[in-house]
C-alpha cells in the first residue's frame, strides 16, 4: 500500500523539474491592458497559467501574480489573450510564466534551474 502512495508524489515531483512549458510569443500594450501571446511547447495540455509583471500593477507586491489565465491549452498552439494593466503604456512591462497547472494536475513551478524566458513588453511613444 505505501508503494502506490509514494508512486503518484514521484510522478509528480519528476514533471515539476521539466524545463518550461511555455513560450511567450508577442505582447503589446495598450492604454490599460496588455495583450498577450503564447505557446505551449510542452507534451500535455496546460489548464492554467498564472504571471508575474515587472513592474508590479500598482498595489501589488514585486513578484505577485499579475494575471492567471484558465483554459485547456494543447501542445504546439499558440494562444492570445488580453489582461489589464493600468499603464501599460506608460511603461515597459517584463511579463514571467510563474506556473502551469498541466492536464494531469501536476505543476510546474518556475525555478532559476527551469525559467521560463520571459518577455518585455514595451511601452508605445
Amino acid at each position: 500500500m505505501l508503494m502506490m502512495i509514494a508512486a503518484p508524489a514521484h510522478a509528480q515531483q519528476t514533471r515539476m523539474q521539466i524545463p518550461c512549458p511555455v513560450m511567450l510569443v508577442s505582447g503589446d500594450a495598450g492604454r490599460d491592458s496588455i495583450r498577450l501571446s503564447f505557446r505551449n511547447k510542452g507534451k500535455m495540455p496546460i489548464q492554467e497559467l498564472s504571471f508575474a509583471c515587472s513592474p508590479p500593477i500598482e498595489g501589488q507586491a514585486r513578484g505577485s501574480i499579475c494575471h492567471m489565465e484558465r483554459g485547456l491549452f494543447y501542445p504546439g498552439q499558440k494562444y492570445s489573450f488580453d489582461f489589464g494593466y493600468a499603464g501599460a503604456r506608460r511603461h515597459s512591462v517584463s511579463i514571467s510564466v510563474k506556473t502551469a497547472r498541466l492536464g494531469d494536475g501536476s505543476v510546474w513551478i518556475s525555478r532559476p534551474s527551469a525559467a521560463c524566458k520571459p518577455l518585455r513588453v514595451m511601452r508605445k511613444p
